[in-house]
């Protein structure tokens, strides 16, 4: 055949796949495929690359090597002439070139032993027949091993000499090595183990063993071992699969040819010659060859492809030519393949320089194009031309106000569990609702849980209450120690009602730990003897609850436990036996037909090999030379015989695994959780979410599972699962893969099969998974502090040396250890003496003593009572509860239960509070004080301490509200905008510091709203923190926000027991409110006074009283007249409303709106009512220069400023959305400009400064 039609007939076979295949394998790219990839088609093309390389070698080699080099084609030609056009060696045709080879006329004769993973090399040596057996793929282990690997070829060598060599004996070689090619062997199949079984491995290489160890001594037993010249290579492998079942590795045949090349090179290389030097130029020319390929297919490949082949074919000739091995070589050897780089380098460049100058064919112009600069520039914004027009048709506002109040009690039905979620979602809301909920459970839960007893949709309800109250509560509690405290109260008593409720359905479940402990409820900050109570009734149920249960596997963990929970329970439910005994005998019956189907595929296999193994293969007659007519017999493409062979190969079955385990008490809990009770799986998610999200208990060894099979992905039990699966938090889960998941889910060998390797047990291993934190529970979680990290009190960080001090976990009750104190002495913080800091370290330590300590200071003060420090030290010290001994006051308050220490007390109290009568500034003493009466009067059960005490907190109000009108007074006569903030901000802590005197016990109420003047100081100090809460510079605005979540849960409490008192009048409590109402429908006075406190013009008669308006939803307004105007007094929040509006501040919808803040920071602005066309109000002061006008249209802000003949107003930014750079639109305010009719944008750090005007942005 000539060179031309050889390379006409080539490159028909070629194509893009087969050419990425070559490359692939010889050079191995950086990216490879993830799969097997093996194709007899593209190993075809591969052996006529390798050839057409030999061939291209033949003729640029000095005339000496050339015998060499045919030697060398001939050998590929007959690994080619061997295989069928499934790749595999074909008995026939191998038995015709061993008889070649026998005889001495043809070449050695490498074979490929596919399902053997094994190479042989055959060759004619002195009268014998050489047999060279060698391994091809390494295992995976070996080729994931860092670095290349050292392999030596051959590994086995045996002959046998040619007159022993009979037609038979290459017929039964032949016959052989053909079956062994296509024919898997057991037991050389790496094993792996899976469920206590020996499971073939597919993914691994086969143990070439069948090869190098039985054929290789059959070859010595007709023969004798010998030795060889052998070579050492050092190979490059990879082993690479992403959810496939066969992984890529580099292609055996490749490994075979270059070490059969390399071999017969090596040994027919003349001494004088560097052996090597032959197959390195080889390799040279396969790349070249490869090189002109990627090339024809450079639009399929890609530039990548090419560069990287000839960066590897630059390597080997730049290797090749520093190492001086160029002598078999003819001078201008390589003239063709640097001409054929060069080239490639064009090509590349060319296609580089094309996309370069022809961007349309690789970028997307069709957004740019639509782009018209010259037109963007004149934009169109109409909505900022009606936001203009707006401005001119703008009307006087009514002067008359038609108010009706909006704002809602929350109110919740005793008979019904409620829901949090309800109601409006704004700030303000978030705490009245969740006073509400915390009420409701207070008070009705008990009863609710009554009704509901054998309601098995009640842990359900409970379960998904609790969730959506503690993301609600924990969100809108960060910081506040007395509000965390009571959510991890008030999720107690939840869990508890889940529990009772689950233990009543289940009476089973009593026996079973629910692994609850409440040891770190101890560090909870509490105010009330109320909560106390419910404290140590929620720690008397759970130690109750320990006591019962048993030393049973916990619910939590010990899936399929003989003595668990899910078996007891199937035991005791025949509708769980009958499903599992259905579930079985379905799988029986699937067993048996997959054991019907093996035994028909035996039987088709057989009946393929009987058919193979009857005929001979099929031949055709090729005419090679059509000139002299010569003809030769060719094997058949199309050979029955071989294609009965390849039919019974490619025989495989699906293997059959059964659906539960083996173990029956897993098998049970399976079938358990496949129909989990409804009542049990919640409680036991509410569980699991109570320990783990809620008390912080963690899994200190945690497992996460590798893979995830859960009972839904179960392909045979999926159908049976209940309902709602997808909601559950604690599932089985088994990170072990089933049978019919992995990779040897399908079975080919089938001769070799029995009913046991396709019919397999279960090896699903179920564990208990949580979806939430998605780990498994493998061990009992533990305590990690969360609660007492949560239910301290902050202090300044100035000052946080002293917070380890505050800090009394459950593993130290009484705190530090009292020389800590002094051993910390160089942590003491600047601003205190060395004396006070040693009192104030000392005041928590020791839980018996501590009102012991704090007498003493009381006494002979140490420490400084207006410093915020001590005030967070003192409550954090008297309100942690501390540990627990089954009574209400616990060991660590049982001391103010008797009269002489509150007598003690309070005469201490009474000495300080004289000391600061007069000094407004000491009002944190006053707080702290006030706290100390208060739980005091909580606490004792001596009547003359109790009154005593309710005359303290009284003469701590009067003072309180005298600092409170002096304040008022002061900020009267201030001119000065930041004096005027600092006094407001004064005087809304003092008026928090008289509502704090007020949160006493609920049956204390009517004593203390009897007192002298105390209906009035409490609405004048609800107004005043209304008015001012939102615009207040407190030294320590932590504090001050706990306090003011103090305030509004207060009034929430107070207003919420009235609503739901008015709609049921029985089963709640009153707070303050029921009694407040009644007391101002009865005389309002104290309602008017507080008004007129606050409102000087304030017109108050006998004949327009106060009235209550209708509606339960809103019984906390009141409502009367101050002569035309009408007057509103919300309860709830204490906001007073004059015609509609707040008086001399600005409504709360204004100074909330999000624009405010960048306007006026903290500044409280005072306004008075407006005749400015469209507006509501003006400033009382300029600011900044500027004559300032509100207003409110929609959720617009209107803003008027005019300073000289400067008139500005503020456009909403809104209007500019999505039109302009999303930085002109969020980090600027929009001024329009009434004169210059443009609008200026300002940036928010500076909206007020003109001097950069000019250079700053603006449409116009």
């Amino acid at each position: 055949m000539s060179q031309n039609s050889f390379t006409k007939g080539l490159y028909a076979m070629m194509s893009a796949l087969a050419t990425a295949y070559a490359i692939h394998h010889v050079v191995l790219p950086p990216k490879l495929p993830q799969q097997d990839d093996r194709d007899p088609a593209h190993e075809q093309v591969l052996l006529e690359i390798v050839i057409h390389a030999l061939e291209s070698l033949r003729r640029h080699v000095k005339n000496e090597h050339v015998g060499s080099v045919t030697a060398a084609i001939s050998t590929v030609e007959n690994l080619r002439a061997c295989r069928d056009r499934h790749g595999n060696n074909s008995q026939s045709q191998l038995q015709e070139v061993l008889t070649k080879l026998k005889n001495g006329t043809t070449e050695a004769l490498p074979l490929e032993i596919k399902e053997q993973n094994a190479g042989i090399l055959v060759s004619n040596s002195s009268n014998s027949l050489n047999f060279e057996f060698f391994e091809l793929s390494p295992t995976n282990a070996a080729a994931m091993s860092p670095g290349r690997l050292v392999r030596n070829f051959p590994g086995y060598t045996s002959h046998i000499p040619t007159v022993n060599v009979n037609p038979d004996l290459i017929e039964s070689i032949s016959r052989t090595i053909a079956t062994m090619t296509t024919q898997t062997a057991p037991g050389f199949q790496p094993q792996v183990k899976k469920n206590n079984k020996n499971m073939t491995e597919q993914r691994d290489t086969t143990h070439p063993g069948m090869v190098t160890d039985f054929l290789m001594n059959v070859i010595t037993a007709l023969g004798e071992s010998t030795n060889v010249q052998c070579i050492t290579k050092h190979t490059r492998e990879e082993v690479l699969w992403s959810d496939y079942s066969s992984p890529w590795r580099r292609s055996p045949l490749w490994l075979l040819l270059r070490v059969s090349l390399q071999l017969r090179f090596t040994r027919k290389a003349p001494e004088t010659l560097h052996a090597d030097g032959l197959y390195k130029a080889f390799m040279i020319f396969v790349l070249a060859r490869l090189l002109d390929l990627g090339k024809q297919y450079m639009k399929d490949m890609g530039s990548e492809t090419i560069q990287i082949v000839l960066a590897k074919l630059t390597r080997r000739l730049r290797k090749l030519e520093l190492l001086k091995q160029t002598d078999c070589l003819q001078p201008d050897w390589a003239l063709h393949i640097h001409d054929s780089m060069n080239n490639a380098h064009a090509l590349i460049e060319k296609n580089w320089k094309t996309q370069i100058d022809n961007p349309q064919a690789n970028i997307d112009f069709s957004a740019i194009a639509k782009l018209k600069p010259r037109a963007d520039v004149d934009m169109d914004l109409p909505r900022l031309d009606d936001f203009l027009s707006s401005i001119k048709s703008r009307r006087r506002e009514v002067s008359l106000s038609t108010f009706t109040p909006t704002s809602d009690c929350p109110s919740y039905d005793p008979t019904e569990l409620p829901n949090i979620m309800q109601g409006s979602g704004s700030h303000g809301d978030k705490y009245f609702r969740l006073t509400a909920f915390e009420t409701w459970v207070e008070h009705h839960l008990a009863e609710w849980i009554r009704s509901h007893l054998h309601d098995e949709d009640a842990c359900g309800r409970l379960r998904t209450t609790m969730t959506s109250y503690y993301n609600t509560a924990s969100n809108a509690y960060v910081g506040a120690p007395v509000g965390m405290s009571i959510m991890y109260l008030t999720l107690t008593e939840l869990w508890i009602a889940c529990d009772r409720i689950a233990c009543t359905i289940y009476p089973l479940l009593v026996e079973y730990d629910p692994e609850v402990n409440l040891t770190e409820f101890q560090c909870l900050t509490l105010s009330l003897k109320s909560h106390l109570n419910r404290l140590n009734v929620s720690e008397c149920y759970l130690q109750s609850r320990h006591r019962r249960a048993l030393k049973l596997p916990s619910v939590y963990r010990e899936f399929g436990h003989l003595s668990s929970f899910a078996v007891r329970h199937f035991d005791q439910q025949e509708s769980l036996q009958a499903m599992l005994s259905k579930i079985k005998f379905d799988a029986a019956t699937k067993r048996r037909e997959k054991c019907e189907e093996l035994a028909r595929l035996k039987r088709e296999y057989q009946q393929y090999m009987d058919h193979y193994n009857s005929i001979p293969c099929e031949t055709q007659t090729v005419v090679y030379n059509h000139r002299l007519g010569y003809t030769h017999e060719q094997h058949s493409q199309s050979c029955s015989r071989c294609e009965a062979k390849y039919c019974a190969d490619a025989l495989e079955i699906h293997i059959f695994e059964w659906p539960v385990s083996p173990r029956l008490p897993e098998a049970k809990a399976t079938v358990f959780e496949l129909v989990v009770p409804k009542a049990y799986s919640n409680w036991r998610d509410a569980s699991a979410f109570f320990i783990t999200t809620v008390l912080g208990y963690k899994d200190t060894n945690q497992s996460r599972p590798s893979c995830l099979y859960t009972l839904k992905g179960h392909h045979n039990l999926f159908h049976l699962l209940s309902p709602r699966y997808s909601e559950r938090r604690i599932v089985p889960l088994s990170d072990i893969k089933s049978h019919t998941a992995t990779h040897r889910k399908i079975q080919k060998a089938i001769p070799h099969l029995n009913d046991t390797d396709v019919c397999l047990e279960n090896a699903l291993v179920y564990a208990y998974y949580d979806n939430s934190t998605r780990i498994f529970n493998t061990t009992m979680p533990v305590c990690t502090e969360e609660v007492p990290k949560n239910c301290i009190h902050p202090i300044p960080k100035r000052s946080k040396a002293l917070e380890r001090f505050m800090y009394r976990p459950p593993s130290s009750p009484d705190g530090l250890p009292a020389n800590e104190v002094i051993a910390s002495l160089f942590d003491c913080p600047t601003h205190f003496s060395i004396d006070e800091y040693k009192a104030l370290g000392a005041l928590p330590l020791g839980h018996k003593i501590i009102y012991s300590n704090i007498l003493a200071q009381l006494a002979i003060p140490s420490v400084d009572w207006t410093k915020v420090e001590t005030q967070c030290m003192v409550l954090q010290t008297v309100q942690q509860t501390g540990i627990s001994n089954q009574s209400i006051e616990r060991p660590s308050h049982s001391i103010l239960i008797g009269s002489s220490f509150g007598h003690a007390l309070l005469e201490q109290l009474e000495t300080n509070l004289d000391r600061i009568r007069e000094n407004w500034e000491s009002w944190r003493a006053a707080a702290t004080f006030s706290l100390l009466a208060r739980r005091l009067l909580g606490l004792t059960s001596a009547s003359g301490v109790r009154s005593r005490a309710f005359d303290y907190l009284e003469s701590l109000r009067n003072v309180c509200s005298g600092w409170l009108r002096r304040l008022k007074q002061r900020v009267a006569a201030s001119t000065d905008n930041g004096q005027r903030t600092e006094l407001y901000s004064r005087a809304t802590e003092v008026a928090l510091l008289c509502t704090s005197t007020y949160d006493v016990e609920e049956t204390d109420f009517e004593a203390v709203l009897q007192q002298e003047s105390a209906i009035s100081t409490l609405l004048q100090s609800s107004i005043v923190v209304q008015e001012h809460c939102e615009s207040i510079k407190s030294d320590f605005p932590e504090l001050f926000s706990i306090t003011l979540q103090s305030w509004k849960s207060l009034l929430g409490k107070y207003v919420l027991s009235f609503c739901c008192i008015y709609e049921l009048e029985q089963h709640i409590s009153f707070r303050i409110l029921p009694t407040l109402r009644r007391c101002i429908l009865t005389d309002d006075s104290g309602l008017s006074d507080a008004v007129k406190a606050n409102w000087a013009a304030f017109e108050s008669t006998s004949g327009n009283s106060w009235t209550s308006i209708s509606g339960i939803s809103r019984q906390h307004w009141m409502l009367t007249t101050s002569g035309s105007l009408p007057v509103h007094f919300n309860m709830l929040t204490g906001e007073l409303l004059v015609n509609g509006l707040p008086l001399a501040r600005l409504p709360a919808e204004y100074m909330r709106h999000k624009m405010y803040a960048p306007l006026f920071r903290k500044s409280a602005l005072e306004v008075v009512p407006t005749d400015e066309i469209g507006f509501k109000f003006s400033a009382k002061t300029l600011y900044h220069g500027y004559k300032l006008h509100f207003g409110m249209k929609g959720d617009d802000m209107l803003l008027s400023a005019i300073r000289d003949k400067l008139g500005l107003e503020m456009v909403p930014s809104h209007l500019f959305q999505e039109l302009l750079p999303q930085s002109l639109v969020t980090d600027s305010v929009h001024w329009y400009d009434s004169q210059a009719q443009e609008v200026i944008f300002r940036p928010l750090r500076s909206p007020w400064s003109t001097e950069e005007d000019d250079s700053r942005w603006r449409l116009v």
